[in-house]
């Protein structure tokens, strides 16, 4: 029974595939298979890594939101100086009584003689415009002067978040870059299997033709090209996907193609070094401590509301309209006045001061430790650096001896010596190891992108 179910299956194998040629077979499969999964096209243009990060510098949409904090930023510093500075207003009022406001003299004094008539005196005129300028100025105000100075550290923290930002991004669209350009690498070298299993399709056609030759290793050959072929198609989907990730950090759109690669220049990876350069260089690091600065402001800010504050005001007068009978016929006139304002007791001012107590011990400690995780992330990353290093080099020397024992397993089946099984054994073996180097090629300049940005080297200097 088995021998039947084995028979019966070989049979199968080498019946249908022979209604049509096994070459037409493999060249219609190879077409439909580019077709449904282009190539990108020549004519695109290519960029390199400096290109992307440029473009991503101007056109990126999350950079350009940050940039809009820092303008922010800037306009409460202006705001800010609204406590010191004058503050000048005008106003004008318009009345109109039912009637004037008058008293009679007669009933005021008495035995006034016959014939001498005294008209009424108005207190009140009916309609009644005048107008009034105020000028208020703060002479003593502390806490209006930290104000400004705490504005400004906020306006640096902004800047320094904004930096840190863009920093990631950059980083991020280097990887991007690295990742596209594999990519792109592996739709090359599966392209090349391709062009290797349609050779070794070809010398399976001719063997069998000759009579030199079994079928099943005609079909083993054209099983061989249906994988490369769906190898290629699978590595160009990788493709898009990536270049689409590298259009949108560059604000570029569609699908742009990394150029050819540039080396980077590998910064000194001692470990003393680096975490030095870490302390001093990473942006977050900066964040942080500028954060610290900015809590201590407010604290101080926060003690200074207790402070007295001294004001003088000046407020000019003019009535438009007819003055009154009575009082001063002067139609302008001004005032001025110092005010002194001393707080005596106010409970949210000193809850305040708990507050940002709470909230400067709360910044130091979190910039300790971020300088303990920045350490600790330099030397992690430094280890990754060396280990993938030491991979690119194994791979290497496995993608040597694939290729060699490929060629060795090619010329035994060419001269009829060993069997088509070897050759498709020894040709995955290849591809797999060539994939290796590849991928640990990338690997280690992905490794040595994130060592260059922990240890907080800025994208323009490490690329």
């Amino acid at each position: 029974m088995r021998a039947f179910r084995m028979t019966s299956w070989i049979a199968l194998l080498t019946t249908v595939p022979a209604l049509l040629p096994a070459a037409a077979i493999a060249r219609t499969t190879a077409e439909s298979a580019v077709s449904t999964t282009p190539a990108p096209s020549p004519s695109q243009k290519e960029l390199t890594l400096k290109e992307a990060l440029a473009l991503a510098e101007q056109r990126n949409l999350s950079l350009s939101s940050a940039r809009l904090q820092l303008e922010k930023a800037d306009a409460q510093v202006r705001q800010a100086w609204a406590g010191i500075l004058p503050v000048v207003g005008m106003s004008a009022t318009w009345s109109h009584l039912d009637h004037a406001d008058e008293l009679d003299p007669s009933a005021m004094t008495g035995g006034i003689p016959t014939g001498v008539d005294m008209d009424p005196i108005v207190i009140r005129q009916q309609d009644s415009l005048s107008g009034a300028m105020s000028v208020q100025l703060p002479l003593v105000n502390l806490p209006a002067w930290l104000g400004i100075r705490t504005a400004k550290a906020a306006k640096e923290l902004t800047g320094a978040s904004v930096e840190q930002v863009r920093q990631a991004i950059l980083y991020g669209t280097a990887r991007a870059w690295y990742v596209a350009l594999m990519s792109r690498s592996l739709v090359t070298l599966q392209e090349d299997q391709i062009e290797s299993a349609q050779h070794h399709l070809e010398v399976a056609q001719q063997k069998e033709a000759v009579g030199s030759g079994l079928r099943i290793d005609v079909l083993r050959a054209q099983t061989d090209l249906e994988q490369a072929l769906q190898d290629l198609e699978d590595a160009r989907l990788s493709l898009e996907t990536a270049c689409d990730a590298l259009g949108i950090l560059t604000g570029k759109g569609g699908l742009p193609l990394p150029a050819a690669a540039e080396p980077i220049a590998e910064p000194d990876i001692d470990e003393r070094t680096l975490e030095r350069d870490a302390r001093e260089q990473r942006q977050d690091l900066v964040v942080l401590k500028q954060s610290e600065a900015l809590s201590r402001k407010q604290l101080r800010g926060a003690w200074m509301s207790l402070l007295p504050s001294l004001n003088a005001v000046w407020q000019g007068t003019h009535q438009f309209t007819e003055m009154s009978d009575m009082g001063d016929p002067d139609k302008s006139r001004w005032t001025a006045m110092v005010t002194l304002s001393i707080p005596l007791f106010d409970w949210r001012s000193w809850s305040s001061i708990r507050v940002q107590r709470m909230a400067l011990e709360q910044a130091s400690a979190q910039f300790a430790e971020a300088e303990q995780t920045a350490g600790k992330e330099v030397r992690q990353a430094r280890r990754e650096y060396l280990s993938a290093l030491r991979a690119v080099e194994n791979a290497a020397r496995q993608s040597e001896l694939a290729r060699e024992s490929l060629t060795l397993a090619s010329a035994a089946y060419d001269a009829g010596a060993g069997t088509s099984l070897d050759v498709t054994d020894a040709r995955r073996t290849a591809a797999a190891a060539e994939v290796n180097v590849v991928t640990a090629r990338l690997k280690a300049q992905l490794s040595l992108v994130a060592l260059l940005q922990a240890a907080g080297i800025p994208p323009e200097n490490a690329f």
